[in-house]
């Protein structure tokens, strides 16, 4: 999710927030597609992070969703 308004900072607690359109997921080979049900989607995000005052970058824990 790298399009516009998809690239956030966090609040001041740590929280981001992003809308989905389901109708219009991201895929690699694809360009955009529809979730199904029954898909699984994994997400996981990428974050600047700052250790003892030195920048470094991680990722949040994954979380995968099964749609109904």
């Amino acid at each position: 999710f790298l399009g516009p308004g998809e690239v956030q900072m966090a609040s001041a607690i740590g929280q981001a927030q992003l809308v989905l359109d389901l109708t219009s997921l991201p895929n690699p080979v694809m360009g955009t597609i529809s979730a199904q049900a029954s898909d699984v989607w994994r997400f996981q995000a990428w974050h600047r992070d700052s250790v003892i005052g030195i920048p470094t970058s991680n990722v949040t824990n994954a979380l995968a969703i099964q749609l109904q």
